[in-house]
């Protein structure tokens, strides 16, 4: 979407997610998780002089990975509260910046 002297993109997306993790305490242990991502993206652009323009994005980002396993498909599970370790994060980012066009 676009204007005189501004222009709007949103967008999104999903795609695979693939996580390895690597632990380290008297031994080593690799675990590995695969799951889904999903994004949605805006961004914005203001038009400040004939060449130079000011740039604004924002994005959220959902990661659901799903539990981490070995080879021998043992979880992780601390003793410390009992639940099986996974990485599913939700993050949000804000961006800024300036174009010059020729």
């Amino acid at each position: 979407m676009s204007g005189e002297g501004y222009q709007f993109k949103f967008g999104g997306g999903a795609g695979l997610r693939y996580v390895s993790l690597s632990e380290t305490i008297s031994g080593t242990a690799n675990y590995r998780a695969t799951g889904l991502g999903f994004l949605i993206k805006t961004e914005g652009n203001t038009k400040l002089s004939d060449h130079f323009y000011a740039l604004i994005g924002v994005n959220v980002r959902y990661d659901i990975t799903g539990k981490l396993t070995n080879p021998s498909q043992d979880l992780i599970n601390p003793e410390s509260n009992n639940e099986n370790v996974n990485l599913n994060s939700i993050s949000f980012g804000i961006y800024f910046g300036i174009t010059f066009i020729l």
